[in-house]
């Protein structure tokens, strides 16, 4: 059977261009004041919230690189969670989302 992406017995979920999310986790024994990485495989729609949204840093992203910082000086705690969520659309029919900084 051929799915509606046209991928021999698919389920549906290859299709270029549907929106998915993601949580993007954190692991850090220092301090973290801004951060700043790239996307590859999908198309970047959107980042917001998570422990950066908490601590009021500005997010900011473009289809392949995320960005955000604290224009007042505040910082995330050393520690672990979620650092924002990613909002994306698949670009290629390769669907591995790598993120590297």
């Amino acid at each position: 059977m051929i799915d509606e992406c046209d991928v021999c017995g698919g389920d549906g979920s290859s299709c270029p261009g549907e929106t998915s999310f993601v949580d993007v986790l954190y692991n850090s024994d220092a301090d973290i004041y801004g951060f700043q990485f790239d996307v590859d495989g999908v198309d970047v729609t959107g980042a917001s919230g998570g422990a950066a949204g908490d601590a009021g840093f500005m997010i900011s992203s473009s289809t392949t690189t995320v960005l955000a910082f604290s224009l007042s000086g505040v910082t995330l705690p050393a520690g672990s969670g979620t650092l924002l969520f990613l909002e994306f659309e698949v670009s290629s029919e390769d669907q591995t989302l790598e993120v590297s900084n």
